[in-house]
């Protein structure tokens, strides 16, 4: 009921006086800019109920930061998260994808002056292992040009270059509403090769149509 009534307050016409555009010329402390940049924003890939304390519970036990992290909900399904060391803010927006009773949790770094009602949340960052890759083909480009086939490039492990190894690893932010790439059909030396790609934390998902959320 109260979530109606917030909903049709928001899609009354704005008065002449709310119409008004008013500029605010205040300047930012430099601390305030330091503790956004260490800031998360957080959306579950579901559309249902769930219990928000276990999943902080959960998602605190798994991460056990150095320091602290206070996760606050900011609307219905959409959480910061504030972390007080780089380190922690880091390892948790690039070694998940974390997930809470099955569900992948999608995170977005704030840009400072976006409002977060405006985020849109489609992406979630994985660590992608691909196997039966060409010893000359283990390469960053060719991480790369994997990566441009199942969705945009972060990084490379670096690890994985030091010689040959049985898979080329990457991350990259994947679409969670697309079918997840099972793997790529490229030509090398003039033959056509199947690279088999493997998703690191995969959660739920349908195998019939693979995409994300779905059981």
């Amino acid at each position: 009921m109260a979530n109606d009534l917030q909903e049709a307050w928001k899609r009354l016409t704005l008065t002449d006086e709310e119409e008004k555009i008013v500029i605010c010329d205040d300047d930012t402390p430099s601390e305030r800019v330091e503790q956004v940049a260490l800031c998360l924003l957080g959306k579950p890939h579901t559309e249902n109920t769930f219990n928000i304390g276990a999943m902080k519970t959960v998602l605190k036990n798994v991460w056990k930061p150095a320091k602290r992290v206070i996760i606050k909900e900011l609307d219905w399904n959409l959480f910061l998260f504030q972390f007080f060391a780089k380190t922690d803010k880091d390892y948790f927006f690039n070694e998940g994808p974390w997930a809470f009773d099955g569900r992948i949790l999608m995170l977005k770094e704030i840009t400072r002056l976006e409002q977060p009602s405006e985020v849109v949340f489609n992406k979630a960052r994985f660590c992608i292992k691909a196997y039966d890759v060409p010893a000359l083909k283990q390469t960053y480009n060719f991480a790369k040009f994997l990566r441009s086939q199942v969705g945009e490039f972060v990084d490379c492990v670096e690890e994985t270059l030091a010689g040959i190894d049985k898979s080329l690893n990457f991350r990259a932010d994947v679409n969670v509403f697309k079918p997840l790439q099972r793997g790529v059909k490229t030509v090398v030396g003039g033959s056509t090769i199947w690279i088999h790609l493997k998703y690191v934390k995969l959660p739920d998902f349908c195998y019939a149509c693979g995409k994300l959320g779905q059981d």
